[in-house]
């Protein structure tokens, strides 16, 4: 983490923005990727399990009705 004053001063943030916009969409998604890749079972299981629980909720709460 940089310091605030020379964060400030960069405008880091600003910059990131700027280049990651001007980026061509597949460079975008192969950045977004490299990023992810390491959890990406992580990201599927947890998905996974989220949607079964939503649907098993649903199905409960449309049995009630």
């Amino acid at each position: 983490e940089l310091d605030p004053t020379i964060e400030e001063g960069l405008d880091v943030g600003a910059v990131i923005e700027k280049r990651l916009a001007a980026l061509p969409k597949p460079q975008f998604e192969l950045l977004l990727r490299r990023i992810f890749e390491e959890d990406e079972w992580t990201l599927i299981l947890v998905g996974g399990f989220l949607g079964g629980l939503v649907g098993a909720l649903q199905g409960l709460w449309l049995l009630s009705l």
